[in-house]
């Protein structure tokens, strides 16, 4: 679900629906956890990438869409 939906969904409920909401969006905010990122915390997170590319396709790959980005 994307944000606009989720905005537009939020949009359909009352003043005091949305005023909840708001809330605990917010509250919910206080209990992210602020620690930074490990090396580790990333391992594995795109194994799937390298099953079938070769790996210096696949850098020459972005590099090019990168390049030819707008």
């Amino acid at each position: 679900m994307t944000f606009v939906e989720i905005l537009r969904q939020a949009q359909s409920l009352s003043h005091d629906e949305r005023k909840q909401l708001a809330i605990l969006l917010i509250e919910g905010l206080d209990n992210v956890s602020q620690k930074p990122y490990t090396l580790l915390d990333f391992a594995g997170i795109a194994a799937d990438f390298a099953d079938e590319e070769d790996p210096q396709d696949y850098i020459n790959r972005i590099r090019q869409e990168w390049n030819n980005r707008p």
